[in-house]
């Protein structure tokens, strides 16, 4: 009974370590950016230009390090949408959540179609990834046609292939 419980207490340990790290980064790299915002309360203008230089400095020095990002709302928007239909766990970048409940449809075409067994391995544009039917279709996918994949309920995905009949879907890529 003690080495089950000094056991899982080693592995609650480990698994909190990587989750503690990636937040003390976290605070770091908001830290780094408070810090240059914090020069425009300085009066004095070479104060606040010395701030300025030597905080501009830090933020460079860390985004080519790869330690500080700088997205858009649009990259963010294409990164939800090439991510739809992989299942990810809940997250935010400060506020902005990843698992966006406004995507609930993906559109693309197919660039490649092959059997997999009674179903469809289907190859979208775009970034859309690589899908399989989970239920036979009513005909071939051929290159070009439309693809419409929705969110079901309980987590599926339902959508059509051209003008075939409503079928499951998984994400394979």
């Amino acid at each position: 009974m003690v080495s089950v419980r000094a056991t899982t207490l080693v592995l609650a340990l480990l698994l909190a370590s990587p989750a503690a790290a990636a937040t003390d980064e976290a605070a770091a790299r908001s830290e780094l950016f408070d810090k240059l915002l914090d020069c425009r309360s300085i009066a004095e203008d070479a104060g606040r230009l010395s701030c300025y230089d030597s905080q501009s400095q830090a933020v460079a020095a860390a985004r080519k390090k790869g330690d500080l990002m700088v997205l858009s709302r649009q990259d963010l928007k294409e990164t939800r949408r090439t991510l739809f239909g992989f299942s990810l766990p809940k997250f935010s970048l400060k506020g902005i959540r990843m698992d966006d409940p406004g995507i609930d449809r993906l559109e693309g075409t197919v660039l490649a179609a092959s059997p997999a067994g009674f179903y469809w391995s289907v190859a979208l544009d775009r970034d859309s990834g690589t899908w399989e039917t989970t239920e036979a279709i009513n005909r071939q996918p051929l290159k070009g046609d439309k693809v419409v994949i929705k969110k079901g309920v309980l987590g599926g995905y339902l959508g059509t292939i051209g003008n075939s009949n409503l079928v499951r879907f998984k994400r394979v890529f």
